[in-house]
């Protein structure tokens, strides 16, 4: 099976993360690589609520409530801005206000003191070049590494989570449902419905509407290597640029190439659990922390929009944010909280002297923002799951080293981290990054390593105390700081060869820059740990004959259902061995879809007396007749969770294969279909 089956369910996936956002970002007068960056923080926000209103109006999930809600929003913003354009006639952007010029020039001269003369020119081909290179290298390096990690295009993740994951997906397709309001019911049935961030399933589902029996999993893959090849180095770029606006054409290059080399983020999620609705929330975080410092007056480049087109990104951006996942929420707050003490404690600095009322109103505005930060924190708290994997030492030692969860260390990467918090320290170069990266190291570090107790649950129960979510955050931070060291040592090395004669020669500098970012591809990418890490999430998607959800020969029969079994008929499954993923992956009624469920009378009576339809049909028939079933899927006695979970007994699909009353109607090793046919 080849690889170019995913191109349609890719193209349809970036068309979704790119059209909504780049047309409601257009009204924000946002434009170039900027739009490009945050157009797919918007679409989240527009699918996401548009799936909301949806239901409350009555029409079917798809694509007319998505470009319905795009012509809306994009209309409103348009007006917000017009509107506020006039009443402010000349409002100033954070970036160009007295305070936030004194702090880029404070920290642009720091970069220049410790950097070579900058070439006063660049070619027009270098110029065009710039932002791309970055880029494409940054979104071919992940477009390399899904293949490594799926094995193939219809794999999927063979954990607990994605029972419910790949279901939920199904499972709007099926109603033309997904207001994240209402998205459990699959679970609940009849029940109350409560709320679950659904913007992952809303945009898998709209790619996968009209595709065949694989839409689902082809769905998925296609939209996870556009999150890892298009919206995660996109934002990381944009975040770069506000911390290195300057940076030269070798540190531009190697950047692009750290986005994707970080293990903990974005493949760990994949990998583990399996966390999409995280995966996806993570890597909107690196737009939302560069509108943050354009907003804060922060970033060392200079904007050329109003204050308020910050902010209305910024707050257009937040929906999409929390729909993605709460916790995404949390960690913008955490990452943001000291960029705005530093922000108040700079204003009163700046201002003390000459207007004090001004320096009160920085405090108040702190002390504002800080309570409604507080709030959010309050009420995000889940329940702690999750106990500390780690020692203190160890903890520390995997930021150091880039390696959070991870068996080997990434060397390289531990160099630039160190470097960049030199060139924070000591050089002075965004000395604010310090407060983002102590915060991302407490909240890692109270999940892996400090014991359950109290402060614990108050610092990281939003994140259900887990520290693979706290991993991923890590990247975050450490990409920005491992640049800044990137920068810091190209610069110094410049600096270095200009000022001896025979080292400071046309080909030198090309020659070098070369050679870093060779060592950076190559010493990653091809490294034990990358090696090592990328495997683990392979093997958790890998479908052979010893697969714990659902192996080589159940999946063979699941293929052969929806030839066999006829609509309206429903399939009963055991969701502790795998066989509910029938629905999941094929749309074929079955009993159970996730491992909880609502049960009624006559579900129960199949669950626990199946077996005995033959000796019992008084009972047991009368149950199948009542939710249509005529078949039943045995996967054996093998639960997926034996050996770290609990599970429930359904001692009424223990005896299938001796049974008399079932006919094998297709079969692959121990996966067998039977038809129920004492009931006949």
């Amino acid at each position: 099976m080849g690889w170019f089956v995913l191109a349609p369910y890719a193209l349809a996936a970036a068309a979704l993360l790119f059209l909504p956002g780049l047309a409601v970002g257009a009204a924000l007068r946002l434009r170039g690589w900027a739009l490009a960056s945050i157009a797919p923080v918007l679409s989240i926000t527009v699918i996401s609520v548009a799936a909301i209103v949806a239901d409350w109006v009555g029409l079917s999930w798809g694509l007319v409530p998505v470009a319905g809600l795009t012509l809306v929003a994009s209309a409103l913003v348009w007006v917000i801005v017009l509107v506020v354009g006039r009443v402010f006639p000349q409002p100033t952007s954070a970036a160009e206000s007295s305070t936030s010029r004194h702090l880029v020039e404070q920290d642009s001269a720091a970069h220049l003191s410790s950097s070579a003369p900058a070439p006063t020119s660049h070619s027009r081909l270098s110029r065009a070049l710039l932002p791309v290179i970055p880029f494409v290298l940054a979104a071919g390096i992940a477009t390399w590494q899904v293949p490594r990690m799926l094995s193939r295009p219809d794999a999927f993740s063979q954990t607990w989570d994605n029972i419910f994951h790949l279901t939920g997906i199904r499972w709007i397709m099926d109603t033309s449902n997904g207001s994240s309001l209402s998205f459990n019911t699959f679970i609940t049935g009849e029940g109350a419905a409560s709320f679950y961030p659904a913007a992952w399933h809303d945009l898998v589902s709209l790619v996968a509407m009209g595709g065949g029996s694989n839409a689902v999993t082809y769905s998925t893959n296609a939209v996870t290597w556009a999150v890892m090849a298009l919206v995660w180095p996109l934002g990381c770029l944009f975040l770069l640029k506000r911390l290195l606006p300057d940076a030269t054409l070798p540190v531009r290059i190697g950047s692009g190439i750290l986005a994707s080399s970080f293990a903990a983020f974005p493949s760990l999620l994949v990998g583990f659990g399996v966390l999409y609705p995280n995966f996806l929330g993570f890597a909107l975080l690196p737009v939302v922390l560069g509108l943050a410092l354009d907003v804060l007056g922060l970033a060392r480049s200079r904007s050329t929009l109003p204050l308020y087109c910050h902010l209305l990104a910024l707050a257009a951006c937040l929906p999409g944010l929390f729909l993605a996942h709460p916790n995404a929420v949390l960690s913008a707050v955490a990452l943001v909280s000291p960029l705005v003490l530093v922000w108040a404690w700079r204003g009163m600095r700046a201002s003390w002297a000459d207007h004090r009322k001004r320096a009160w109103v920085y405090l108040g505005a702190a002390a504002g923002i800080m309570v409604v930060f507080l709030l959010i924190w309050a009420f995000g708290r889940t329940d702690p799951t999750w106990a500390p994997p780690n020692t203190t030492e160890t903890s520390l030692a995997e930021v150091l080293l880039a390696s959070p969860l991870v068996i080997r260390p990434f060397w390289i990467l531990g160099v630039l981290i160190l470097a960049g918090i030199w060139a924070m320290v000591a050089k002075k170069t965004c000395t604010w990054l310090l407060g983002p990266f102590a915060v991302a190291v407490l909240l890692w570090w109270s999940a892996s390593a400090l014991h359950s107790g109290l402060i614990r649950n108050l610092l990281t129960a939003g994140f259900y105390n887990d520290p693979y979510r706290l991993a991923a955050l890590l990247p975050v931070v450490l990409l920005p700081i491992s640049a800044l060291g990137l920068d810091w040592l190209w610069t110094s090395a410049a600096a270095w060869m200009h000022a001896r004669p025979r080292w400071d020669r046309a080909f030198v500098t090309p020659l070098a820059a070369t050679v870093v970012c060779l060592i950076l591809l190559v010493g990653i990418q091809a490294s034990p740990a990358m090696t090592q890490h990328l495997k683990w999430v392979e093997d958790s998607f890998a479908i052979t004959e010893s697969s714990v959800l659902v192996d080589s020969d159940e999946l063979a029969v699941i293929e052969q259902v929806p030839d066999i079994v006829s609509p309206g008929e429903r399939v009963a499954t055991n969701p502790w061995n795998g066989s509910s993923m029938l629905y999941a992956l094929t749309g074929v009624d079955t009993t159970t879809t996730f491992i909880y469920y609502i049960t009624g009378p006559s579900q129960e009576i199949i669950d626990e007396s199946l077996d005995e339809v033959s000796s019992n049909p008084g009972r047991i028939c009368p149950a199948l007749a009542d939710l249509n079933v005529v078949y039943v899927l045995d996967f054996g006695d093998f639960y997926f969770t034996d050996g770290w979970s609990p599970h429930v007994d359904m001692p009424g699909f223990e005896q299938l294969a001796t049974a008399p009353g079932f006919t094998a109607v297709a079969q692959s090793g121990h996966a067998v279909l039977y038809k129920i046919t004492a009931c006949n």
